[in-house]
């Protein structure tokens, strides 16, 4: 009796060693992907500059600079941490690997293909929400805790600015839950592929979509938390050395989680059954939202509070309700025959045991085959009903609703 308990005891320590030692490597993978992607983030950044405002950018260390971001990183790894004697000292040190854990999390249920995810649920689209509106917290924290009139007045513009702009956030969610008809993100992706991409029916919700993710991520025109000429760096102001990268990382690791997040949404489809064609693909469209980012930032001077908190409330609020109305009684109404329904996701798996004849299996595969093929037509007669609704005059629309015309 005694060694069957010590055997038992002895695999069940085994299985919950070995589950910890594959989350182990998943979280340290993760970590250097997160990395390496925000530090090329920075390399892209100052590369596009440079040549919006036709002057060289990093050209020293490695090919055409490639190695400027290691370069940077290693300088922070040996810079002084200095600690300002009157801030909060636990709260100070915490708050840069909080926000650097957070845009670490935001990535884990993010898929890159139908199958290439880190973690599968079917509530992935309320995770990535909740991670994203968790992240607020971290510049709210690192300007209190400075103990700085600057960088208290940066995290006050930031967590009034990102409170403010999750509200339109949420109800864009709120529309892609509509529409995709669960908190599944894979299902948005399977859509996609198989029907149209959600960029052609929902091209205004794009746009406003957009101008959210640069104001959440405190990026231009909505940069005012960093406004170098009046608070010198805003909320991050005391921070140096590692404490000052992880902050840096974990803004740059945001940009690229925001763009993948709206790759995912509006343009996910895959182009061909090859994985690896398919990843590349996702990684182009992430690196062109990130371009986008950069070019905004490069062209559009800063707007004024009282202009960005009157864009959210007054515009992109009424818009967005207006929106999410009108995608309700689209897909309830039975005057549009359930418009917006189409089908799901299935994990069922076939029972090998049941005997079944050749002819039999060939019948049902040939049946399966045109349900699908008529499935295929109905999505694509329901996504160009819906464009030609929803984007009749999009210019006039995003016009009148954003800047009052």
């Amino acid at each position: 009796m005694f060694n069957i308990f010590n055997l038992t005891l002895y695999s069940i320590s085994k299985e919950i060693i070995f589950n910890y030692l594959i989350l182990l490597t998943y979280g340290l993978f993760m970590l250097i992907v997160t990395l390496l992607i925000a530090a090329f983030a920075t390399l892209i950044e100052r590369k596009v500059m440079s040549s919006v405002q036709r002057r060289r950018g990093p050209n020293k260390i490695g090919l055409f600079g490639i190695f400027q971001p290691i370069a940077d990183g290693v300088k922070l790894l040996l810079k002084e941490i200095t600690i300002p004697s009157k801030s909060d000292v636990l709260i100070f040190i915490f708050t840069p690997i909080y926000s650097f854990l957070l845009s670490i999390l935001m990535w884990l249920f993010i898929p890159f293909n139908m199958i290439t995810q880190g973690l599968s649920s079917e509530f992935n689209l309320l995770y990535i929400l909740s991670i994203s509106n968790l992240s607020v917290f971290g510049i709210i924290f690192s300007g209190w805790s400075s103990n700085n009139k600057y960088s208290f007045l940066g995290s006050l513009r930031a967590s009034s600015q990102m409170i403010s702009y999750e509200i339109a956030f949420s109800v864009i969610w709120l529309i892609i839950i509509l529409i995709n008809g669960n908190l599944n993100i894979l299902n948005m992706v399977y859509i996609q592929t198989e029907y149209i991409v959600f960029l052609i029916p929902l091209l205004p919700i794009y746009f406003i979509f957009f101008i959210i993710i640069l104001a959440e991520t405190n990026r231009a025109p909505f940069d005012l938390p960093e406004a170098e000429s009046e608070l010198v760096a805003g909320y991050n102001v005391e921070y140096s050395g590692m404490g000052f990268a992880f902050l840096f990382l974990a803004e740059y690791s945001n940009i690229a989680s925001m763009s993948a997040i709206i790759t995912v949404l509006f343009c996910s489809n895959n182009l061909i059954d090859n994985d690896y064609i398919n990843f590349l693909y996702f990684g182009l469209k992430v690196t062109y939202h990130v371009i986008l980012f950069i070019i905004i930032r490069a062209t559009l001077p800063r707007f004024r509070y009282d202009m960005i908190m009157n864009i959210m409330w007054k515009k992109i609020l009424l818009f967005l309700v207006i929106m999410f109305f009108f995608f309700f009684f689209l897909k309830y109404s039975s005057l549009f025959n359930n418009l917006l329904i189409y089908e799901t996701i299935t994990y069922e798996k076939l029972d090998r045991s049941d005997n079944l004849d050749t002819e039999d299996l060939n019948s049902n595969s040939s049946n399966n085959n045109l349900n699908i093929d008529e499935k295929k037509e109905t999505g694509l007669l329901k996504s160009l009903f819906l464009f030609f609704i929803i984007n009749l005059n999009p210019i006039i629309v995003i016009l009148r609703f954003l800047f009052g015309i």
